[in-house]
């Protein structure tokens, strides 16, 4: 259904001055606002089930169901198509039941045990950002998830059997993790006092001014007043060289260098190829803690997706997207493998951006398409490297001192490029999408909107600000904001 209303006005209102109402009841019915050339009225173009503006969501990943469920709250009619059993894509929970006693026989009177294993993210960063998602949606994150945070450290490092120091624990009390570290390195405590202040400088002007940010424009990105602020505190060195050399600067031991740069690895980084400003990464685990969902990660995929329902959104599985229609640079829906076509006014792409390009919009849109395939990923699709990986993993918590585990495994469940490539449809089977190399960050990574195509916006791993359940939760906001400004231009000031 379409229609126009035609709404009298003496004169326009300013944006943030007698519109909200106005707005607010345009958005609760999926209207667009449009000035008229005299000034003097409002036209309200509606369209889709019951007048609301359509959206289909192509993948329930946490992008997908975060942005499924703001724009569903802001009154549109959103469908999400998840093409697997399940939403929440990557964030995911494996239960196993394997036999227990001795030597993983199954003649302990026991019988079967059932095994939980997260198998995608496991260690809950910047909470606030789960929180911030709930509540876009209206809805109250502790009525669905159970939060945990892991005490009195975040956790333990092992650095094996070598000389020096064996392990050391990444503690919340300031004092004492000074005093751990003087024991590795004189004269570490003063520099640990540095590094975590200048992490947290990263991280606080780092997240307002880079990451939650919506380039328009290079200049827009790099934009002077902008950044002064945070280069007062930081320099360029620091923030854009790579990792594990500014970390020489604070720390000589390299047991404490690696503690503080591990953590690049959680967004599929090393601290090799990784820019310095990843120091923000150890900077959220001592601030804002390391926390665990109550329950596994699947709490919070059953939670989005039950508040992004409750606000209206569908949310349809096993529905998997052949293509999506465009036209005359204009979206029109999108087609499923069984033929079934869905008209939509707005298409949100959550899968893959190389194989949104490669495989859903066809040979017309293919500059974006060759600069994914050049792009750098997080991961090959070397199948060769599999059994030698495995080995590594057994050998390296041999040497922490847990012993020799081969005897006592009970369950075995391998995850390879080929796995998240079939499941996901991700290219190479990067399991963290696009790297976040210093020529893919912020502005540099893919934008949220297709600038040949209106209508048609992207949510995910392989969009801005990056991948990591934080980021895209916070792209998903960055998502939706655009899709509300460019369909109510009149109002973008709001």
């Amino acid at each position: 259904m379409e229609s126009t209303v035609w709404l009298a006005s003496r004169s326009l209102p300013r944006p943030g001055v007698g519109c909200c109402n106005l707005l607010s009841r345009v958005r609760r019915s999926g209207g667009r606002l449009k000035p008229c050339g005299n000034g003097r009225k409002v036209v309200v173009c509606v369209s889709g089930t019951e007048g609301k503006t359509k959206v289909v969501i192509v993948g329930g990943g946490v992008g997908g169901l975060a942005v499924g469920g703001r724009l569903a709250k802001e009154g549109y009619d959103v469908h999400i198509l998840e093409k697997n059993s399940h939403v929440g894509g990557r964030l995911q929970s494996l239960e196993v039941e394997a036999a227990v006693g001795v030597g993983g026989k199954s003649d302990d009177p026991g019988g079967q045990e059932c095994f939980r294993f997260d198998t995608g993210p496991s260690l809950l960063l910047l909470p606030q950002k789960y929180r911030d998602a709930f509540t876009a949606m209206g809805e109250d994150m502790d009525d669905y998830v159970t939060l945990k945070k892991v005490e009195p450290a975040a956790y333990r490092v092992f650095f094996g059997e070598d000389e020096g120091v064996q392990s050391l624990d990444l503690l919340y009390d300031v004092q004492k993790m000074c005093l751990q570290l003087e024991q590795v390195e004189e004269g570490a405590g003063g520099a640990f006092l540095r590094f975590l202040a200048n992490a947290k400088e990263a991280l606080d002007k780092g997240t307002a001014s880079f990451i939650e940010r919506d380039f328009k424009s290079f200049w827009d990105y790099a934009d002077v007043p902008r950044l002064l602020p945070l280069l007062k505190h930081l320099s360029p060195i620091e923030l854009l060289g790579q990792h594990h050399s500014t970390m020489r600067n604070y720390f000589k031991n390299p047991k404490l260098q690696a503690m503080f740069t591990f953590q690049d690895l959680y967004v599929g980084l090393t601290p090799y190829n990784a820019p310095g400003v990843f120091s923000l990464l150890a900077a959220t685990e001592l601030t804002d803690g390391v926390w665990y969902p109550v329950g596994g990660f699947a709490k919070v995929r059953d939670g989005l997706a039950q508040a992004a329902q409750k606000v209206g959104a569908t949310i349809t599985t096993k529905a998997t997207v052949k293509r999506i229609d465009h036209a005359n640079g204009q979206v029109q829906g999108v087609t499923l493998e069984d033929g079934t076509f869905m008209r939509a006014n707005i298409v949100v792409a959550n899968a893959d951006l190389p194989y949104v390009y490669n495989s859903l919009l066809g040979s017309k849109v293919k500059t974006q398409a060759s600069k994914l395939l050049s792009s750098k990923y997080s991961a090959s699709d070397d199948k060769q490297i599999v059994e030698a990986a495995r080995e590594r993993v057994i050998s390296s918590l041999v040497r922490s001192g847990i012993g020799d585990i081969s005897s006592m495994i009970l369950s075995e469940v391998v995850y390879s490029p080929p796995t998240w490539q079939d499941s996901y449809n991700l290219q190479y089977g990067a399991a963290f999408g696009l790297a976040h190399n210093l020529l893919q960050l912020a502005y540099f990574r893919p934008d949220v909107a297709e600038p040949s195509i209106k209508g048609l916006y992207f949510a995910g791993a392989s969009t801005r600000p990056g991948n990591g359940v934080p980021l895209v939760l916070m792209g998903a906001k960055v998502t939706t904001n655009r899709i509300l400004e460019e369909n109510y231009p009149f109002l973008s000031g709001n």
